[in-house]
């Protein structure tokens, strides 16, 4: 029976419908702050623990236990290793993975990679394992819990839908060709209007109102 149940222990789901971070403490202790708009189940057994993020991104500060911890997120899992670490599920099948503190391994179909405190890695839709650079990864990764979006050389499509995550006035992107546009910069999380006028200074993009209350980003020439 211990064995039966510990394999099918009963899930619990924690969820983030608001437009601010939220910080939830977990069954077995640890602390996960969830970003807007983001989904997580958990599922605790006596000999291990394993979450899934649906959707979003989470922060997770791993509580101490013998008990192993993983975290799938699409088709990437990741073992933590004592560890305070972020994993972000994007619209487009990508996982990313950011490292603040210990160290964890990530696996995708053969592939394995294990970080190191202030490292990233991206995992693409096909499962190919790509490290990211490691400045930006921490400037990043401590800034948006705390309401500010950091940017470094990111497409333009992950950039709108990060913020769209926190504000009532969605971006869409009009135009596909400035779809993979790299952009820098730091901004206010729920503020559109900031990035919109970074946007229009330094990449000659502007916001059209719609109907429905979003803005289209089109370009001004």
């Amino acid at each position: 029976w211990m064995v039966y149940t510990d394999g099918n222990p009963a899930p619990q789901r924690y969820a983030n419908a608001s437009h601010l971070p939220q910080v939830r403490t977990l069954a077995d202790g640890s602390i996960a702050t969830l970003d807007a708009g983001t989904t997580l189940s958990a599922r605790f057994g006596w000999r291990k623990r394993e979450l899934e993020l649906e959707r979003g991104r989470m922060q997770l500060q791993v509580a101490a236990s013998l008990r192993p911890l993983r975290v799938q997120a699409g088709g990437s899992s990741i073992r933590d290793i004592g560890t305070t670490f972020q994993v972000e599920r994007l619209n487009d099948g990508r996982v990313e993975v950011a490292l603040l503190e210990g160290a964890v391994e990530v696996t995708s179909g053969s592939a394995q990679h294990t970080l190191a405190p202030g490292q990233q890695l991206q995992v693409s839709p096909s499962g190919r394992i790509q490290p990211g650079p490691q400045l930006a990864t921490t400037a990043a990764a401590e800034a948006w819990p705390e309401g500010r979006l950091v940017f470094d050389a990111t497409p333009l499509s992950t950039v709108v839908e990060r913020m769209n995550r926190y504000g009532s006035t969605p971006l869409v992107i009009a135009d596909p060709d400035i779809a993979d546009l790299a952009v820098s910069g730091s901004f206010r999380a729920g503020d559109p209007h900031e990035l919109l006028s970074a946007l229009e200074l330094g990449w000659s993009i502007a916001g059209q109102p719609r109907k429905d209350g979003a803005l289209e980003l089109r370009r001004t020439y």
